[in-house]
């Protein structure tokens, strides 16, 4: 076996990629991009912050921001996962990894050692799934969604503006920028402060069963103190918000020699 991780595409999502730990695994760790972020441009530097010898597998989930709504994203996100967790993994892994996995130990691991890390409209898209799986009757399959941690870097579950997702060079354009972003992006819509999309989010949240509840409540809340974009207060029974001096929305979960604050807080809460 290698001292260093293999890093890989996977057949699910939209661009995904694994990063296998050079010993066996006992935890699978889904991180989730935000609105126009990429599995690979959003947490790439995580692939060297965390030790290759750790005993965590890393799996980058890719989306497409542009043609789909909340609802739909959040349903290939489900199904993505669901079928990770129920099927051969080897059906969605090249030869390369898959060889990688039978000289280790043969399997990635699955529902028992499951955690979430998102970003922005990742958060969103996490806990629509989630609710979305605990309010289904067929609890053989969907139940077995059920991550034992949520760490959710500048959430977007309030809402957030969409010019500033964009920067301030777009929102000086002699436009109605917003308008023109809702039509080429559909999903913006699902991000307005208060919205319907969001509403119902937090109605269906409520609706839940207590102990269905904690399984869609963040584990920890991060957001950067310089954050303009994402509306900020307190979803469901989610814990306290903590802010990162001189961070702002895009990077707070980047982590740096010099910050290495997201891959701390992810150890602290897996």
């Amino acid at each position: 076996m290698t001292d260093k991780r293999l890093v890989a595409p996977i057949g699910i999502g939209s661009g995904s990629l694994v990063a296998l730990s050079a010993k066996p695994a006992t935890d699978l760790i889904v991180f989730v991009h935000g609105f126009k972020g990429s599995a690979r441009s959003t947490w790439d530097d995580f692939i060297g912050a965390i030790q290759p010898s750790a005993s965590l597998d890393l799996l980058f989930y890719g989306y497409n921001s542009r043609p789909s709504r909340l609802q739909s994203l959040a349903y290939q996100f489900r199904q993505d996962m669901l079928s990770l967790l129920t099927l051969d993994v080897r059906s969605f892994l090249t030869p390369t990894v898959v060889g990688y996995l039978e000289e280790r130990d043969g399997e990635l691991p699955r529902e028992a050692g499951l955690h979430f890390v998102a970003h922005s409209l990742g958060t969103v898209i996490v806990r629509r799934a989630l609710i979305d799986c605990l309010r289904s009757e067929d609890d053989s399959q969907f139940r077995k969604l059920t991550p034992r941690s949520k760490l959710f870097f500048a959430p977007a579950h309030k809402g957030s503006d969409i010019t500033k997702l964009w920067g301030t060079v777009l929102s000086q354009l002699p436009i109605n920028l917003d308008s023109v972003l809702q039509i080429a992006y559909p999903v913006l819509r699902d991000l307005q402060p208060n919205c319907a999309s969001l509403n119902e989010l937090i109605t269906d949240y409520h609706a839940l069963q207590e102990h269905d509840q904690r399984t869609a409540t963040a584990s920890r809340i991060v957001t950067g103190s310089e954050d303009a974009v994402v509306e900020q207060q307190k979803f469901g029974d989610d814990p306290v918000t903590e802010y990162v001096a001189g961070r702002n929305h895009r990077d707070i979960c980047k982590p740096t020699a010099a910050y290495p604050d997201p891959v701390d807080k992810l150890y602290q809460t897996i």
